[in-house]
């Protein structure tokens, strides 16, 4: 009798740390997480280069370097458009970090456009 009570606890133990059990845990993961800045500074960079926020007003292309070699496009622009998506959190906004790393990529642009 000792013997089957100490299987069926660990049965039960295991039976609780399943792949099934897990999955409805990490599921709801996402839900919880307050920080939503689930693009890079590079991909959003490259987003806009590709055009994906030309719906917001940011042009594509040469128009994005352009614009940011104007003084017309800036890292904030860039994370408005993403948080107006849906694709960055509000928080970003306040994030200092964050808005350098755009501006280094959108620098990076332009000096990868004037050495060719």
């Amino acid at each position: 009798m000792k013997r089957f009570l100490i299987g069926s606890a660990v049965t039960v133990f295991f039976a609780a740390l399943s792949p099934a059990a897990l999955a409805g845990e990490m599921a709801a993961a996402p839900e919880t997480r307050t920080n939503n800045n689930d693009i890079q500074p590079f991909n959003l960079v490259q987003g806009a280069y590709q055009g994906q926020f030309s719906d917001q007003g940011i042009s594509g292309f040469n128009g994005l370097v352009n614009g940011y070699e104007r003084s017309q496009i800036e890292a904030e622009d860039l994370v408005e458009a993403a948080i107006a998506k849906g694709r960055l959190s509000q928080d970003t906004r306040q994030d200092s970090g964050y808005l350098n790393a755009v501006s280094s990529q959108l620098q990076g642009l332009s000096d990868q456009r004037d050495s060719n």
